[in-house]
């Protein structure tokens, strides 16, 4: 794929997330429907975005081939505003995820970094700062806290949310069956935070134990 289609690719997904499921496959067929390869592209960024749920987790476009992020996410040790960055924790397709020491409180938070090459897109760094506003009025025990955005010296975005020590349903279920109370318990608390965000607005789309 080259530069040019690559934009135009990523022109085509950044307005058809922002349609109704029921608008995307007129809007993608009217726009696309003279070149299969390319709606074929959209239809499966679409599909993989809603699988994968909001931006925070979402999957994205590699950078184009004619182009190379200048940018590189920071390195343990480093120091980003009033964060110092203590160790990797998690990755994925958006972004790096690192255990983080707010020097200003002395608590540890877990500092969320966008891709270089997204940061430099004006139409994702707004998605990205409306998602985080968003995030940013839930208060329930049930989701994780947002403490603030930023961005680094090179423009990178990050997000900073409350770091939680202990290990992911998944890896719990990995050792073994719940015992039912355990089992009702956490569902519970699941439903309570799902209620509270579908109450301001927000559905999270990709419920799985690795995000519990």
């Amino acid at each position: 794929m080259d530069a040019a289609r690559w934009h135009r690719l990523q022109e085509l997904f950044e307005h058809a997330v922002t349609l109704p499921p029921e608008g995307r496959t007129a809007y993608l067929q009217a726009v696309c429907g003279d070149d299969p390869e390319l709606l074929a592209e959209a239809r499966s960024l679409l599909a993989a975005d809603d699988r994968a749920g909001d931006l925070l987790e979402r999957v994205a476009l590699p950078p184009p081939p004619a182009i190379q992020p200048d940018t590189a996410t920071p390195e343990c040790g480093a120091q980003v505003g009033p964060y110092r960055l203590l160790e990797q924790i998690g990755a994925g397709g958006m972004g790096v995820v690192f255990k983080a020491l707010d020097s200003r409180l002395g608590r540890h938070a877990a500092l969320k970094f966008l891709p270089p090459h997204m940061s430099r897109e004006a139409a994702a760094k707004q998605r990205f700062l409306r998602e985080a506003q968003a995030a940013a009025r839930l208060d329930h025990p049930g989701i994780c806290t947002l403490y603030d955005i930023g961005e680094t010296d090179d423009g990178q975005l990050y997000l900073a949310m409350a770091y939680c020590d202990g290990e992911d349903l998944k890896a719990r279920i990995e050792r073994g069956p719940l015992p039912l109370e355990d089992a009702l318990e956490i569902a519970e608390r699941v439903a309570g935070g799902l209620a509270a965000a579908h109450a301001q607005g927000i559905w999270h789309r990709d419920i799985k134990p690795s995000n519990i």
